[in-house]
């Protein structure tokens, strides 16, 4: 659940994160911190170091083995950090 009495804070995880300039600006217009990071390696230790309100995960940055990086991603953030897989395939 994101905290009303604080800054809340986003990551953002995608391999072509600076395509996404645009809604990264969005959202901190709107009082948001979003952090970034291109790699999933880059995300976990980010998740390791910082507390998020929310986890913005690209479905193709995570892999072929989706299910089982989500495993790892949890244990890195805990149960709290709410996980929502974003993908921009056109299939």
């Amino acid at each position: 659940m994101i905290r009303a009495d604080a800054p809340k804070k986003v990551l953002w995880m995608d391999s072509e994160i600076e395509f996404l300039r645009a809604h990264a600006g969005f959202l901190e217009a709107r009082g948001f911190t979003v952090e970034k990071s291109s790699t999933l390696a880059g995300a976990l230790d980010l998740l390791k170091n910082c507390p998020y309100d929310l986890a913005l995960l690209d479905e193709q940055t995570l892999g072929k083995e989706g299910a089982s990086t989500v495993g790892r991603i949890r244990a890195a953030c805990g149960e709290h950090v709410p996980l929502v897989l974003v993908t921009k395939n056109d299939e």
